[in-house]
């Protein structure tokens, strides 16, 4: 049966992928309509690393995005210690992931992804739905969906692609409430700050007084991501939060960490955010509703790897759906070539966390699972 009307629900990264892909890949014959876009969403940085390079490519925003961007990088991070000095062991990626064919990996300040691939998803001729109407309910039959909007009306689609986050509204409405979000165990402090006169290289920095993520997503901004186990999911208020980086950059030896220390203050932007994880341990589809991203499955930031997985998941989603054959059929190919994929980052960021928490993160174990992750993520999605 043919595909004519579909409504994406969630306008991140999962969800444009989708809706861009699905009016490329159907020579625009395919009507998407986008609901719950964000024009300001939350989060700091991201990096695009593996093969979400290649799926930015395939959406045609890679070239507009590496413009911005002030670092490229392949696959991987390198460790520092104390004193700014690299790690032996640093988690480098497979020598592939540094070879001519590969699209460079990019750190990006996520305001200007969404930006970029809302642009790109009007100019494919999606429709972008007002901000504020969403979905009320779904009556998912195996012939279609019948949509009730929040403002009263009802529509009728073909396929309805839940990529509404891990708090997703579609996937209770599929599954009930037999996957919820929980508690990882880890938080993550984030501070954007102006990058200029701060010599330090970008990577993961370790001490014994913590560990921080530096990147610079566009000239002029640093990031910094210190992420650390907890017992509970209770995140820090803004001076909590800035007191705990204090701490963690008072243990390492090296002058820019001590400049990093020195430009915090009252109105430094800090916050704090709990990760909680995900994962539908079955298809991810029923009749005509499918949900993709961290919908589907999310989980720490170990592996760096949130934002690839729900980029690929749309491109793959959007090259399935505007193929041949019955639409199960279709959402069976799209979930077989994801699940693997998705089920590794989850398994393998869970299992860091816990070295992590045993103090054990840089150790032999970490190194092994990082690599061997990164040697089956850098293979084509």
């Amino acid at each position: 049966m043919t595909i004519a009307r579909v409504l994406v629900v969630g306008g991140g990264l999962a969800g444009m992928a989708t809706a861009i892909g699905m009016r490329h890949g159907s020579s625009g014959a395919v009507s998407v309509d986008v609901a719950e876009v964000s024009y300001e969403p939350n989060g700091t940085a991201m990096g695009m690393f593996h093969r979400a390079a290649d799926a930015l490519r395939e959406l045609g925003v890679y070239e507009e995005l590496a413009e911005i961007n002030a670092e490229a990088y392949a696959s991987y991070m390198r460790l520092y210690g104390p004193d700014g000095g690299a790690l032996p062991g640093s988690f480098a990626g497979p020598a592939a992931a540094d070879g001519p064919d590969t699209v460079i990996g990019l750190v990006v300040y996520r305001p200007d992804l969404a930006r970029v691939l809302g642009n790109a998803a009007e100019k494919a001729g999606a429709r972008l739905l007002p901000v504020g109407l969403t979905v009320a309910g779904l009556a998912n039959t195996p012939s279609g969906v019948d949509v009730a909007f929040t403002d009263g009306s009802r529509q009728r689609y073909d396929l309805v692609v839940g990529a509404d986050g891990i708090r997703s509204f579609v996937r209770r409405q599929v599954f009930g409430d037999r996957y919820q979000p929980r508690f990882a165990g880890e938080l993550s402090v984030r501070w954007v700050m102006e990058s200029e006169g701060i010599d330090l290289a970008p990577g993961i920095h370790i001490a014994p007084s913590g560990t921080f993520l530096h990147t610079r997503p566009k000239t002029g901004m640093g990031y910094i991501n210190c992420t650390f186990p907890a017992p509970e999911k209770k995140t820090l208020d803004r001076d909590r939060a800035r007191a705990h980086l204090e701490g963690v950059f008072a243990g390492f030896a090296h002058p820019a960490v001590a400049g990093l220390r020195g430009r915090l203050g009252p109105d430094s932007d800090v916050v704090c955010k709990a990760f909680e994880s995900v994962w539908i341990d079955e298809p991810w589809y029923r009749d005509r509703v499918v949900v993709i991203g961290d919908a589907a499955h999310a989980t720490s930031a170990h592996l760096g790897s949130g934002g690839a997985m729900a980029l690929e998941d749309g491109v793959v989603l959007a090259a399935e759906l505007t193929g041949t054959g019955p639409v199960e059929e279709r959402l069976d190919r799209f979930y077989r070539r994801r699940r693997d994929r998705a089920e590794l980052v989850v398994r393998t960021s869970l299992r860091l966390l816990e070295l992590e928490s045993a103090g054990q993160w840089a150790g032999p174990e970490g190194a092994r699972l990082t690599n061997e992750a990164l040697g089956r993520l850098i293979q084509p999605y």
